[in-house]
């Protein structure tokens, strides 16, 4: 025998031997230790074997390390949330800055319910940056849009906000709410025509009492009585068909006699994002025209 065959004898009869033993005692992992650390020497290049027995649970389980946590942006939503729905917004603000320090200002969620709070507390340019700070975050939220879009509306900028509507359509063209706003602010800049096309839009994809309403009040400024008639009408049927009610005809004499009133409500729809209620901006009484038909 060569001086190779040898060391492979050797090697043979040692892992033989060492694998005898293992099995004699039971041990399933020294058995797999022991058939990855054999040598196989081939053309005098001592190589290591790669094959072994597959690992048992135990092994496997053992093997396993904890990846090490890293730092997670919605931890305190959930009391962010709590807190809002409550309306305990100064405790929602304490909770806001922390999460805003743990995440370094990249809390999205934090953001935004700040920026609604500060809304509500009047400070429409200070929610307006903030709702702008969230579309940088997210640029395809389509909720982040319309918040902006919103706050710029309130802050008189109805171009502005028709641009944001109109970018936030482009990413949802099923969203009601979008076009209903549009039409709202087209009817801010007295351009009616594109006003009724924007809330006809939005009947198509949702009938809603919010819209047949603010379609009614477009006709009331144009002096179109009757117009603004037929869409109360509608805005009735619609009401009796979600209430399951019978559908009586409304006598016209008593629509014309509500519609001659000196106010109108303006109704914008509020958009809202998983706070779990949506809002209607309502009973803001704004004189009609002076030159206005009746």
């Amino acid at each position: 025998m060569t001086h190779r065959g040898k060391n492979n004898g050797s090697i043979h009869q040692l892992v033989v031997s060492s694998l005898g033993f293992a099995v004699a005692k039971g041990a399933l992992l020294e058995v797999e230790q022991m058939w990855a650390s054999a040598l196989c020497v081939v053309g005098g290049v001592k190589m290591a074997m790669r094959t072994q027995f597959p690992a048992s649970a135990e092994s496997q389980k053992a093997s396993k390390k904890k990846a090490p946590e890293g730092p997670t942006f919605e931890k305190l939503n959930w009391l962010i949330h709590l807190h809002y729905i409550r309306k305990d917004y100064e405790a929602c603000k304490a909770v806001i800055k922390e999460q805003l320090q743990e995440t370094h200002g990249l809390c999205e969620y934090a953001i935004y319910v700040l920026a609604l709070i500060l809304r509500l507390e009047g400070k429409i340019q200070e929610s307006l940056e903030l709702f702008q700070t969230c579309a940088i975050l997210s640029p395809q939220s389509v909720d982040n849009l319309k918040q902006v879009a919103r706050s710029l509306f309130l802050l008189g900028k109805h171009k502005a906000a028709i641009e944001v509507y109109n970018e936030a359509a482009r990413l949802n063209q099923k969203d009601w709410e979008i076009f209903h706003n549009l039409g709202v602010c087209y009817m801010y800049l007295k351009q009616f025509h594109k006003a009724q096309d924007q809330l006809l839009h939005a009947l198509q994809l949702n009938r809603q009492d919010v819209t047949y309403v603010m379609l009614g009040k477009i006709h009331l400024l144009e002096g179109c009585m009757d117009k603004a008639v037929e869409v109360y009408k509608k805005a009735v049927e619609n009401l009796m068909i979600k209430k399951k009610c019978p559908q009586l005809p409304i006598p016209e004499c008593k629509l014309r006699n509500l519609l001659s009133g000196k106010t109108f409500v303006v109704q914008e729809v509020v958009p809202t994002k998983d706070l779990g209620h949506r809002v209607y901006l309502g009973h803001m009484q704004q004189p009609l025209p002076k030159n206005s038909k009746r």
